[in-house]
């Protein structure tokens, strides 16, 4: 009964979001999940490299995700027209206060403060990570 008790106070207390990722806008949109409205955006641009800053061919073709066209380095382009990061999957932490997102296109994992939504630090992990799951031990 104790337990019943907490958890109802606990929702009460920290309304319920839905977390989900904007892919093509480089963007995670947070969303009431009473409600459904639109409550917050964030930005994924945390990208350390940008393929307009080589200008030469040989240093432009060696980063990934980047091909020298056009006498100038442009981020290659595939069959899908994605983002620079294309958010792709979140994972809440609410035992420890997080939440993660990876981001495909460019091979990073974020860690975000969960109420405040603050971005906190990145990885690089590279190969298009996709799926993430928490161990909660």
């Amino acid at each position: 009964m104790k337990k019943i008790f907490f958890l109802v106070i606990f929702n009460l207390c920290l309304p319920s979001k839905i977390y989900i990722g904007l892919q093509m806008l480089d963007q995670i949109g947070i969303v009431d999940s009473e409600t459904f409205q639109l409550e917050e955006t964030i930005n994924t641009d945390f990208n350390d490299i940008s393929c307009m800053d080589y200008t030469s061919e040989i240093s432009c073709n060696m980063v990934d995700g980047c091909e020298w066209t056009m006498d100038m380095c442009m981020e290659s382009g595939g069959g899908m027209q994605m983002s620079n990061n294309t958010p792709h999957f979140i994972a809440v932490d609410d035992l420890n206060g997080y939440w993660f997102v990876t981001t495909i296109a460019s091979g990073y994992i974020a860690r975000f403060e969960l109420i405040t939504n603050e971005f906190i630090d990145k990885i690089f992990v590279g190969d298009s990570p996709a799926l993430l799951t928490l161990n909660k031990k």
